[in-house]
């Protein structure tokens, strides 16, 4: 009899993750500036995938994670965006990290640091919002 290993958790993210970048790389086609995406998971089904959008002279850009919450909130009920988990290919900005604490979001997953200054890790863990925040994972930096 053949016995089947559980892929960990940490897998599950890397796999997540991996599929994060991927969708923001396919997006960066004729792009001059790189491209940022996010995930969001429920009960391992993938809700809905978004990519950071250049700005133009008419339109600021909108980061993926900002992009990821104004969509869901229109179409997914708090309850059961509280159980969800969001994937960003790299560490949310403050402005992006100030939303998720906003929101019923719970559970945050990033791949990739942000520079130092940028990075919103810790206004997540700071404001005490009962968010579980997972990252980096030094399997996708280099990915």
């Amino acid at each position: 009899m053949a016995t089947f290993r559980r892929s960990s958790r940490r897998e599950q993210h890397c796999r997540y993750l991996k599929r994060t970048i991927d969708f923001a790389r396919r997006q960066e086609v004729n792009r001059a500036v790189p491209c940022f995406g996010a995930l969001l998971l429920v009960r391992n089904q993938v809700l809905m995938q978004t990519a950071s959008t250049p700005g133009s002279e008419t339109a600021p850009p909108i980061h993926a994670e900002a992009q990821l919450l104004s969509n869901v909130r229109r179409t997914i009920p708090n309850h059961v965006l509280a159980k969800a988990i969001v994937y960003c290919s790299d560490e949310p900005c403050v402005l992006c990290a100030s939303e998720i604490v906003r929101s019923p979001i719970r559970h945050v997953v990033y791949g990739r640091p942000a520079a130092p200054f940028v990075g919103g890790e810790s206004i997540l863990r700071a404001k005490q919002a009962h968010i579980r925040v997972e990252g980096p994972f030094i399997e996708v930096q280099q990915y």
